[in-house]
């Protein structure tokens, strides 16, 4: 936690470099969720994710970064659930 300020704080006084490019938001979900399965495992809480074609589009980001936000959303999720809780992620159809 206290690398992710750091980091902020970096972002906001430019120096940290960031890379951004064309990220597919489908896969930074899909690869954030399979790094949290086992944290929600051990508290029984089930992870649903619906990763359909709406999901399906790129944004231009820092991929690394926009992982790290996804970790970090997930993981409160899973932290701030109840034993046997679950964590759902549904995608809108767009504007």
């Amino acid at each position: 936690m206290i690398n992710e300020v750091l980091d902020l704080a970096r972002i906001e006084a430019g120096r940290l470099a960031l890379s951004p490019e064309p990220v597919q938001v489908k896969e930074a979900l899909r690869e954030a969720l399979d790094l949290v399965r086992p944290l929600a495992a051990q508290q029984n809480i089930s992870l649903c994710a619906d990763l359909a074609v709406r999901c399906d589009r790129h944004v231009r980001a820092d991929r690394q970064r926009l992982k790290q936000v996804l970790l970090n959303l997930l993981s409160n999720a899973i932290k701030f659930n109840r034993r046997g809780g679950s964590v759902r992620f549904h995608a809108k159809k767009p504007l």
